[in-house]
């Protein structure tokens, strides 16, 4: 495997660290994780509190929550953690800060990662976010034209795209309307398929498989992100190109991805718990933007798939899976 530092980097501000003294009262946030597949993301969080100097047992204690992909049990947990003593809740996808924020318009809500803030209305615009919501966003638009692009040039005769995407997720809903409307476009024939559960996935990936797609696109989600090994190994099956939206995937079997580095963006979170339980107001910090972006290639599924990958793509590549 061989990896590049990608010429961008995301803006963490007021991230000097402070020395805490030992007799400072223990501090406690409260954590909810979408799904198991997340938790390796929350040790770049972890990480670089302590380096702002918070420590789990000195000075902070930690509340953590699993929520599973089922959105509908994040309200009740939330609740669970502000009576727990939670002085800040962080958790990261756009429909776990929404039913986070159903529990408490009061309780600071940090996003280790979410879509557009301002078009789901958890805040007021990014410069001023005016609530209890703030953290990282990701902006998909260009990069989902990029997700588009890096699939029919792995694939350049594509007749047939699936778009697999969680409906229960607000930010899904317009990524895969956007991948859709980029195959018409190109005059690729797109079929839009939802899973939200493991049941429905199966079921959704038979669909793929009766569709006769050639290649499975699949938006940026905690469930699917969860599920990824599982879509990974169904497209390696079927010989489909699968294309993705983090290195994760590519790890798993997908053929490539491109999209934000999410360990960048957790830790980035991390500088807006620590300027919070340092006296800051969400609503006075300004929401930061991902712009960190890798590309990853997985030359192994490239075999396996009888495909060869152009020599211009692996050289733009930040990752490359021998």
């Amino acid at each position: 495997m061989k990896r590049r530092t990608a010429a961008v980097s995301v803006l963490v501000l007021g991230c000097t660290p402070l020395a805490v003294a030992q007799s400072e009262r223990l501090r406690k946030i409260g954590i909810l994780v979408p799904t198991p597949g997340d938790s390796t993301r929350y040790a770049s969080f972890l990480a670089a509190l302590r380096k702002l100097g918070w420590n789990e047992g000195q000075n902070l204690a930690l509340e953590w929550r699993y929520v599973e992909a089922k959105y509908d049990r994040v309200t009740a947990m939330t609740q669970e953690l502000i009576n727990a003593g939670a002085e800040v809740i962080v958790t990261n996808s756009t429909p776990a800060v929404v039913n986070a924020k159903k529990a408490s318009s009061t309780v600071p809500i940090v996003a280790a990662a979410f879509g557009d803030p301002v078009a789901s209305g958890l805040v007021a615009s990014l410069a001023a976010p005016g609530g209890n919501v703030t953290g990282v966003s990701i902006i998909f638009d260009g990069i989902l034209d990029k997700v588009f692009e890096l699939s029919s040039t792995l694939l350049p005769r594509m007749a047939r795209v699936a778009i697999l995407y969680n409906p229960q997720n607000q930010a899904s809903v317009p990524a895969a309307q956007r991948l859709e409307s980029l195959a018409r476009t190109a005059g690729v024939s797109p079929r839009k398929v939802e899973a939200s559960n493991a049941l429905e996935l199966d079921g959704a990936l038979q669909a793929i498989a009766t569709a006769r797609s050639e290649a499975v696109l699949v938006p940026v989600d905690p469930f699917m992100f969860g599920q990824r090994q599982t879509i990974a190994d169904f497209c390696l099956q079927r010989k489909l190109v699968a294309v993705g939206q983090s290195s994760e995937f590519v790890a798993a079997g997908f053929l490539a991805s491109y999209g934000p580095d999410f360990n960048a963006s957790f830790a980035t979170a991390a500088s807006f718990v620590s300027r919070i339980l340092r006296g800051a107001k969400p609503a006075d910090l300004p929401v930061e933007q991902v712009t960190k972006l890798e590309l990853a290639v997985n030359l192994k599924t490239a075999r396996a798939l009888g495909l060869k990958v152009p020599q211009s793509l692996l050289l733009r590549a930040d990752e490359v899976i021998q």
